[in-house]
C-alpha cells in the first residue's frame, strides 16, 4: 500500500487552530505520511502547506440545510482521496467528518478538541444542543486528542467518551522562531511607540471568549496608575469595533494601538514588557507558549488548560478568572518589579523547552495514528516503514 493519506479537516478558524493543523501538516514525517487538507478558502489563502488542498466553507454555526450539502461534498473529497485516518479539528469539523467518514468507509476517525463548547461564554443552549447530539446521534470517533487535561476532562464528561479513547497533546512550539536579535528602539519606532513607555500587550482573536474587553478594563486601571503605559492589542475579529468604541468610551483611545491580524509575532513579543492572556475559555493558549518561548512575563486568567503551563510565581502570574482588579495589579507589579519580570520570562522560556516543543508535539501524534492504524488491523510494514499493510 502506499504512504499512510491524513485528511486533515479544519473549520473556519484563525490564529491557534489554523497553526496547530499547519505545523503538523509541515512537519509530519513525509516518509511515511501523506496529508490532504480540507479547509474554507480564507484558510487555504493564508495557511502555507506542501500538499493537496479542498477548498469547504465550514463554519462553527450549526446550519441543516448547509450542512446537509456539505456532508456530500465532503464524502465525494473521502471517497476520491481513499485516506486511511480522517483528522477533524474542531467540534464542527468533526461532526460532519463522522458522518462522511462512515458513508465513505475510511477505516479511522480522529478529532482533537482545541476549544471549549460546553462552557460559559459559550452559549449555554447551543451547548447543551451540540453535546445531546454528539451523545445520541453522532457516528463515534476511533479516537479524540485534546490540547490540555481540563478540556480532556470536558469533552468526556460532555460527550460520554471513556478515558481510553483520549489522548493528551499538548500544543507545540518552533522555539527556533523566537530567537531572534531585535533592535526593540526601532521596532518600537516602526509601531509609533513610545520607546521611553512600556507596553502591555495581548494577542488574540477578537471574540468574547478571549476576554480583551477585560484587558480594556485593565488597561484603563494601570493609565491611572502609569499614565505613559502604552496597550497593543493584536488580532482582528467580529468584537473590533466594539472594542474600539469600548476604548474611546473610557477615555483611553490614545493608549491603545489595535494592530490588527499579524503574522510577524516573533518579533512583536520582544516589544511587549507584559503580555496579558484574559481569556474566558481557554483549551491550551498557543499564545501563552509563544510568549513563553519569546521569555515575556505573562499575566493570565486561570482557567482552562493555562494552569497546566503557567505556574502561578514560577514562571508566570495566575489571576482568578473575571478579576480585573487584580489583573491590573498583577501586571503593575511586573512593570516596576522588573527583575521580578526577568525572572519569570526566563523561568517560562525554560518550561517550553522541556514540554512543549513542536518536534514533541508531532512525535506523540504520530504515535496516536499507528495506534489507531494497528486497532483497526493495520500496521507498518517491517521491511518498508513507509508503508502499511493488512495485519495477518
Amino acid at each position: 500500500m502506499d504512504k499512510i493519506k491524513i485528511m486533515y479537516i479544519l473549520r473556519n478558524a484563525e490564529g491557534g487552530m489554523k497553526n496547530h493543523v499547519q505545523s503538523l501538516i509541515e512537519r509530519i514525517n513525509a516518509d511515511r505520511f501523506q496529508p490532504v487538507l480540507v479547509c474554507p478558502g480564507t484558510i487555504a489563502a493564508k495557511i502555507q502547506v506542501n500538499c493537496k488542498v479542498y477548498k469547504m466553507e465550514i463554519s462553527d454555526v450549526l446550519s441543516p440545510r448547509q450542512d446537509w450539502y456539505l456532508l456530500k461534498h465532503l464524502r465525494k473529497i473521502m471517497e476520491n482521496e481513499n485516506p486511511h485516518i480522517i483528522h477533524a479539528h474542531g467540534a464542527k469539523a468533526s461532526f460532519l467528518a463522522k458522518w462522511a467518514a462512515r458513508k465513505a468507509n475510511v477505516p479511522a476517525l480522529l478529532t482533537t478538541a482545541h476549544n471549549f463548547i460546553y462552557q460559559s461564554p459559550t452559549p449555554w443552549l447551543k451547548g447543551r444542543i451540540f453535546s445531546y447530539l454528539q451523545k445520541h446521534f453522532a457516528p463515534p470517533n476511533d479516537h479524540y486528542i485534546s490540547v490540555s487535561k481540563a478540556l480532556a476532562k470536558s469533552i468526556c464528561k460532555n460527550e460520554n467518551i471513556s478515558l481510553d479513547k483520549m489522548s493528551v497533546i499538548y500544543n507545540g512550539i518552533d522555539l527556533k522562531q523566537f530567537e531572534l536579535l531585535l533592535d526593540c528602539h526601532a521596532a518600537k519606532e516602526a509601531l509609533h511607540l513610545d520607546i521611553k513607555e512600556p507596553v502591555v500587550g495581548v494577542i488574540a482573536r477578537l471574540i468574547p471568549q478571549k476576554g480583551v474587553h477585560h484587558f480594556l478594563k485593565m488597561a484603563d486601571i494601570i493609565s491611572k496608575k502609569l499614565p505613559g503605559c502604552q496597550f497593543l492589542i493584536i488580532g482582528n475579529g467580529p468584537q473590533r469595533d466594539i472594542l474600539i468604541k469600548q476604548a474611546h468610551n473610557m477615555g483611553i483611545e490614545a493608549r491603545i494601538i489595535f494592530l490588527g491580524h499579524r503574522e510577524d509575532i516573533p518579533v512583536l513579543l520582544p516589544i511587549v514588557n507584559v503580555l496579558v492572556i484574559p481569556s474566558l475559555s481557554e483549551g491550551m493558549s498557543i499564545t501563552a507558549l509563544e510568549g513563553m518561548a519569546a521569555r515575556r512575563p505573562i499575566v493570565a486568567y486561570n482557567t482552562g488548560g493555562l494552569s497546566e503551563i503557567i505556574i502561578h510565581e514560577e514562571n508566570g502570574l495566575l489571576i482568578k478568572r473575571g478579576d480585573i482588579t487584580r489583573l491590573a495589579q498583577a501586571v503593575l507589579e511586573l512593570l516596576v518589579f522588573r527583575k521580578k519580570a526577568e525572572r519569570l520570562g526566563n523561568a517560562a522560556r525554560k518550561t517550553v523547552e522541556a514540554s512543549f516543543t513542536v518536534e514533541k508535539m508531532i512525535q506523540e501524534t504520530e504515535k496516536v495514528y499507528e495506534k489507531i492504524l494497528t486497532a483497526k488491523g493495520l500496521k507498518l510494514s517491517k521491511d518498508n516503514p513507509s508503508k502499511i499493510a493488512i495485519s495477518p
